[in-house]
């Protein structure tokens, strides 16, 4: 009568970038806009549970959740060589120097706890036709604008939420020609 499925994500990814800016002025000229070092740390764990309520052999309800709790952080170090000189100028691009233009200090960690659920319910009247509909949450974690040239553009965008909905039908029609 009853289906369900459980069970547990664990991720812990932790990753380097090194890469450069350089505007090209001419074709034996160029500028260096940013040169920099990014290291990202993601830490995520997350809990789901589904359970398919059987209605009838026809009939089927889904219901499920998950919960994700995430949090990340983010060092930027500038491989200028006046910024690695053992003075730190307020132009480095460096997690010190991380200040918007209103004044306010750009935060390097972001932390999310959130809960996705799911719901679906499908109609199968014999095995050559299903009607089925679905609503789902679904996120996208957040992170910063790591292409940013200077500290006040190294800005953090928030994680990104949508419910999705789908509707339709699984058939084959004049012998699975359609």
């Amino acid at each position: 009568f009853i289906d369900y499925v459980a069970g547990v994500f664990y991720i812990d990814e932790r990753n380097t970038t090194d890469f450069a800016d350089i505007f090209g002025l001419a074709p034996n000229a160029s500028l260096l806009l940013a040169d920099r070092t990014l290291k990202n740390k993601t830490e995520a764990i997350a809990g789901y549970v589904q359970a398919d309520l059987n209605v009838t052999d026809q009939f089927k309800l889904t219901a499920g959740v998950r919960y994700t709790d995430e949090e990340k952080t983010f060092r930027i170090r500038d491989n200028r060589a006046s910024c690695n000189d053992g003075t730190l100028e307020a132009t480095c691009l460096a997690n010190q120097n991380l200040i918007a233009l209103n004044g306010v200090r750009i935060p390097d960690r972001q932390s999310v706890g959130i809960w996705t659920p799911r719901f679906a319910v499908n109609y199968q009247p014999n095995e050559d036709f299903l009607a089925f509909a679905s609503a789902t949450r679904g996120f996208k974690s957040g992170g910063w604008n790591a292409r940013g040239t200077a500290n006040n553009q190294l800005l953090p965008f928030d994680p990104e939420k949508v419910w999705s909905y789908e509707v339709g039908i699984k058939s084959d029609w004049f012998d699975r020609r359609f």
